[in-house]
């Protein structure tokens, strides 16, 4: 006679629902994250399966659930549970989308308003745990960019040296002479200097005129004040000389998972913002901020562009 059950017909237990939505947002590239909680899970092992304790299954609009994983670098460094759910396709100068599609089926989700349920997936152990009540979010389709409106780094007023090419008239931030925590905007021009058969460009920095502080007001711009952060002091190879990573805290804050939190209408630098940095025998004191285009009800946020701006340096003295 052979016993009743194989030690595999154990009924499944239900499971509670410990995951809740915190937000959904898009990156400038317009691809959608969802910033969870309660998110990790124990008793997690699915035979034939590669899923562990971070993975939840989402669903779209009332559609079929899909596996996706949390962003892991992000987890690494702050354990926060992020998940990137669709990626957005466009061509290099479009200003629009062409398609969002979810990572994990290939399968296309239309722009306009979405909603959201997450649940902790099926195991060994348990069932799926019931969805959680739908996130309704508007999925933005349209892209804009900031670096054909204002330029790189931050000037004095007035002449800005030579130049073997006219500088583009982009909007430039630069300082008042009386005080380098206040930056104005200003834009660039470009005079001629005809020697022979050769012709160089005077480079200045002039005031905006009603007209230019007109469009530059309706550009609807946002700052983030980035305070010291230790990680973005590099060392020089070969020297003990230090410099400021901007090109890394720009990546930084463009990637959806950093960028929510810390943006104002406007711009206020003081010296609780300083950061300091030795190079070639000297102090140097600077801020760092950044700039993005606002999202609007159907655009998403520009990429942001970081400023270092110069306050003042001292010899180091033995």
């Amino acid at each position: 006679m052979s016993a009743c059950g194989d030690g595999n017909d154990t009924t499944k237990k239900d499971r509670t629902n410990t995951a809740e939505i915190v937000s959904v947002y898009q990156d400038y590239g317009a691809s959608l994250y969802v910033e969870m909680t309660g998110f990790e899970h124990d008793e997690y092992e699915l035979t034939g399966s590669s899923r562990h304790n971070l993975t939840l299954e989402f669903s779209i609009n009332n559609g079929e659930w899909f596996e996706c994983e949390p962003v892991q670098l992000f987890y690494d460094e702050s354990g926060k549970g992020v998940y990137q759910i669709l990626s957005a396709t466009y061509n290099y100068g479009d200003s629009e989308v062409s398609s969002f599609t979810i990572m994990m089926t290939g399968q296309n989700v239309e722009p306009g308003k979405i909603s959201i349920s997450v649940r902790i997936p099926e195991s060994n152990t348990y069932n799926a745990s019931a969805g959680t009540s739908p996130s309704t979010y508007t999925l933005k389709s349209k892209i804009q960019t900031i670096d054909d409106k204002i330029g790189e780094g931050v000037y004095g007023f007035g002449s800005q040296g030579t130049s073997n090419s006219p500088e583009e008239e982009k909007f430039v931030f630069y300082q008042d002479s009386s005080n380098p925590y206040n930056l104005k905007v200003g834009k660039f021009y470009s005079q001629a200097n005809e020697s022979g058969d050769s012709i160089s460009y005077d480079r200045f920095v002039r005031e905006l005129t009603e007209e230019e502080e007109t469009q530059f007001s309706e550009f609807d711009l946002e700052y983030k004040v980035v305070n010291y952060t230790s990680k973005y002091i590099t060392t020089v190879e070969g020297s003990e000389d230090e410099n400021i990573a901007t090109l890394e805290i720009a990546s930084d804050e463009n990637d959806a998972i950093y960028s929510t939190k810390g943006w104002t209408d406007s711009l206020s630098l003081s010296k609780s913002n300083l950061w300091i940095y030795t190079n070639t025998g000297f102090y140097y004191e600077c801020m760092i901020f950044l700039v993005r285009l606002k999202a609007t009800d159907d655009t998403v946020q520009s990429e942001a562009m970081c400023f270092e701006v110069y306050i003042g340096s001292e010899e180091i003295t033995q």
